[in-house]
């Protein structure tokens, strides 16, 4: 709908009822501010991608949210303050969801339902540390891939299957707790 608007600043909308915005925003490279309530949001694919000026999302509490694939991918001043009040323990699948994001600093949202986190966190080299609930991750392949500051990694035990390169190049992490009594591939 919006996607390559490459001059488009500022969002303000109700889209309350919004229940599919694949590639929506994509490549709004200039988009700053994007307020709008995205409650029923069930799917976010590639949404925001490429938008890598966006550093006003004041709304996060996506209760509907099953996939969001690629949803923040290259948002690079995405920042950990945006996604404090993050609600995104509907989501499923988050393959490349945050990829190449280096402002996020920290992550703290639940992530109950996650059953798919392949690359999520690829490139998000300034994260430092990461406490959530994955109870129901099975596919965690390069989930954290260069991520090259984590330090800190917390979670409650997932039924990871799969969990190929999942800290590749986590160079600084230090301190890892979670239970992995499922894994069958941790290559």
């Amino acid at each position: 709908m919006f996607n390559t608007c490459k001059e488009l600043t500022k969002f303000r909308a109700d889209l309350s009822s919004l229940t599919d915005g694949t590639n929506m925003f994509s490549y709004c490279d200039e988009l700053v501010s994007f307020t709008s309530n995205l409650k029923s949001l069930e799917n976010g694919y590639y949404m925001f991608n490429g938008c890598s000026s966006l550093t006003n999302f004041p709304y996060c509490k996506f209760k509907s949210l099953k996939c969001g694939e690629g949803m923040f991918y290259n948002c690079h001043k995405l920042s950990s303050d945006h996604l404090s009040d993050a609600n995104l323990s509907s989501l499923e699948n988050g393959i490349s969801m945050f990829y190449f994001c280096y402002g996020l600093l920290s992550f703290d949202v639940d992530l109950e339902n996650l059953q798919i986190g392949e690359d999520m966190f690829h490139l998000c080299y300034n994260l430092t540390a990461f406490n959530s609930n994955l109870k129901s991750l099975t596919h965690g392949s390069e989930m954290f891939l260069n991520c090259y500051n984590l330090t800190a990694f917390n979670c409650d035990s997932p039924s990871l299957i799969n969990g190929y390169g999942m800290f590749r190049n986590c160079y600084n992490l230090t301190a890892f707790n979670c239970n992995l009594n499922h894994l069958s591939d941790g290559r």
